[in-house]
C-alpha cells in the first residue's frame, strides 16, 4: 500500500467504523449520520472518490430542488447527486490526491460532509472565519494559472467556457469556509414553471454525479442563493485545489449552463427531457 493509501486509511479510521479494505485503493465503511450510511471509497486517476448510494433507481417522487437546497447546507464538499448506472440518488465527495493537498484533513472533512446529510438543515454560514495562513484569497489565486480580478471581499475568476462569459467567485463564507461558485441562472431570471424547474433540477443533480468536486446548490425561489455550481472548502484551499475547482466548474458550465437555461424556459423541451430521463434510467 502506498503512503497516500496509508494516509487515507488512517483518516477513514478516525471518522468511520467497520473500515474494510476491498483491494488496492478501495475501502468500504460505515458512517453514522442518524442512520448507518454505507460508503465506498476508491482511488483512481489521482482522486479519492467517496460514494454512498441512497436507493436503487430514480426516486419516483423526486423533488430535485429539495436536494439542491440540501446541497447548499452540506459540509466538507459533499453533495447529493443523480448517478450510477440506474440514475439513483447518491451522496458523494471527492478529494484530489496532489502532493501539496492535505489529504488526511480533506478525507475527514469529506466524511463530516457525508454525515451532515443526515442532520437537520441549518445555516451553513455560521459565525467564524477560515485561517488562510496569512495569505489573502488573491494570494492563493495568484499561485494558480487562472486569470482573475480582485473585487471587494471576493475574487472573480474567468472560466474556460468557449462561446460564453462565465466567472467564478471566490469568497469567504465565514465559518462555512472558502467557496468557489458560478451562477447557473442569470441574475433577475424569472422563476420557471414547475415542469421547467423539475427538468432543470434533474439536469443539475446529474451534473453532480458526472463532474468531480462540483455540486449544484441553491433555492429556485431566491436569486441570491442559486442555482449555482460550487465547491466549498472548510479550511484554507491549496492552490492545486483551486486549480481543480476552476477546471471542474468550467466543465460543469460547458456541460449544462446553456442546457439548464433552455430547460428553465421551454416547457416542451423540459417535458421531453424528463420523459427521456425517466425512460432511460428506468424511472416511473
Amino acid at each position: 500500500m502506498s503512503d497516500r493509501e496509508d494516509e487515507i486509511a488512517e483518516a477513514l479510521a478516525k471518522c468511520a467504523y467497520g473500515v474494510d479494505p476491498q483491494g488496492l485503493g478501495r475501502w468500504a465503511f460505515v458512517l453514522s449520520n442518524g442512520t448507518k450510511l454505507a460508503v465506498r471509497a476508491r482511488v483512481a486517476d489521482g482522486w479519492l472518490s467517496l460514494d454512498a448510494p441512497l436507493g436503487a433507481g430514480p426516486p419516483p417522487d423526486l423533488d430535485p430542488w429539495e436536494w439542491l437546497r440540501r446541497n447548499a447546507m452540506l459540509a466538507g464538499g459533499a453533495r447529493f447527486a443523480l448517478a450510477g448506472p440506474d440514475g439513483g440518488l447518491h451522496l458523494r465527495a471527492d478529494v484530489p490526491l496532489d502532493d501539496d493537498v492535505d489529504v488526511r484533513e480533506r478525507v475527514i472533512e469529506a466524511c463530516v460532509g457525508l454525515k451532515s446529510a443526515g442532520e437537520p438543515l441549518r445555516d451553513g454560514n455560521a459565525a467564524g472565519s477560515v485561517d488562510l495562513g496569512g495569505a489573502s484569497l488573491a494570494d492563493l489565486c495568484r499561485e494558480t494559472s487562472w486569470e482573475f480580478v480582485a473585487r471587494e471581499r471576493r475574487i472573480a475568476v474567468s472560466l474556460d467556457v468557449p462561446g460564453a462569459y462565465q466567472q467564478a467567485m471566490v469568497e469567504s463564507r465565514g465559518g462555512a469556509g472558502v467557496a468557489v461558485a458560478v451562477p447557473v441562472a442569470e441574475e433577475g431570471t424569472a422563476r420557471p414553471t414547475n415542469i421547467c424547474a423539475q427538468a432543470a433540477g434533474v439536469l443539475l443533480l446529474r451534473v453532480c454525479g458526472a463532474v468531480r468536486m462540483v455540486r449544484a446548490a441553491g433555492c429556485i425561489e431566491d436569486a441570491e442563493s442559486g442555482p449555482r455550481f460550487e465547491m466549498v472548502f472548510r479550511s484554507r484551499p491549496d492552490p492545486r485545489e483551486l486549480e481543480h475547482a476552476f477546471g471542474a466548474l468550467s466543465l460543469a458550465c460547458r456541460l449544462a449552463a446553456r442546457e439548464a437555461a433552455l430547460l428553465r424556459g421551454d416547457e416542451s423541451v423540459a417535458r421531453a427531457y424528463l420523459e427521456h430521463w425517466r425512460s432511460r434510467e428506468g424511472g416511473s
